[in-house]
């Protein structure tokens, strides 16, 4: 396949959020990670990343949604069915026996699925190299009491270490995304309750609030009666400061003393 040649013949689709890298050097870049280990990337589209991969790798397991970029594989790669595995599926709704036997996750991941791929990471306990958009990946680094902390902030402090490798201009894409990429490191650090992400899920709703109205304002969804959480509300040690200036621990703690709530509430 005449890479160059075929990207632009072919009509990228919007709603897969499609944009194929062009620059070998970022894929070679992203590849060495995946030296000696089984790789899982997600949305491989044209396969740049993927021959990279493949002169790395023990074995890539590639997950391309597209019918017509699956093709495009399958036959450009023909000749590699021994360490690449590919899979016409969506990496959202796969079964994940095919997939946990990866060691690490290495893709361009398409921005609209981008948290999506960290709930993957987290549920595999796997790490991974990514290449996301410039503004999420500030957006999981934010600090508490900053503009742009948020509850993915929270989520992906409690649950990875991350670094960035390296920045990543818009033009090593086609077409040219409006925003600028960053590669970033995932290490699996921990797998938090579920149940736990959605108590800070919902006080991070309010997060301009103190913690004391944001919890009064989530009540109803957290399943308290007036009584008991105007007392657990009142009561916390953080009760008079803004959600958004506390820490991804602390809002991990408050989510476990209002899980205990939760659980003595229903025994009664």
């Amino acid at each position: 396949m005449n890479y160059f040649k075929t990207i632009k013949a072919i009509k990228p689709k919007k709603r897969l959020g499609q944009n194929f890298l062009i620059n070998p050097h970022i894929a070679e870049f992203e590849a060495e990670f995946g030296k000696g280990k089984i790789v899982l990337e997600i949305g491989p589209g044209l396969g740049m990343l993927t021959r990279a991969l493949l002169s790395h790798a023990v074995k890539v397991i590639a997950v391309e949604k597209d019918r017509e970029m699956y093709a495009l594989l399958k036959h450009e790669f023909s000749e590699n069915e021994k360490n690449l595995l590919l899979i016409n599926n969506d990496i959202l709704n796969i079964e994940t026996d095919h997939i946990q036997v990866a060691d690490i996750i290495i893709a361009n991941v398409p921005y609209n699925i981008s948290s999506k791929v960290l709930d993957l990471i987290a549920n595999l306990k796997i790490d991974a190299v990514l290449c996301l958009q410039k503004e999420f990946v500030e957006h999981m680094l934010a600090k508490p009491g900053t503009k742009k902390y948020s509850k993915l902030s929270v989520f992906s402090q409690l649950q990875f270490d991350v670094r960035v490798l390296k920045r990543i201009n818009a033009n090593n894409f086609y077409p040219v995304p409006k925003v600028d990429s960053s590669i970033i490191y995932i290490k699996f650090r921990a797998e938090i309750d579920k149940e736990i992400l959605n108590i800070i899920s919902l006080i991070m709703m309010h997060k301009k609030k103190t913690l004391r109205n944001s919890i009064l304002d989530s009540s109803q969804k957290l399943g308290f009666d007036k009584e008991s959480t105007e007392s657990f509300a009142t009561e916390s040690i953080h009760s008079r400061e803004k959600v958004f200036k506390l820490s991804p621990v602390q809002l991990l703690e408050i989510a476990k003393r209002v899980k205990k709530l939760q659980d003595s509430t229903k025994r009664i």
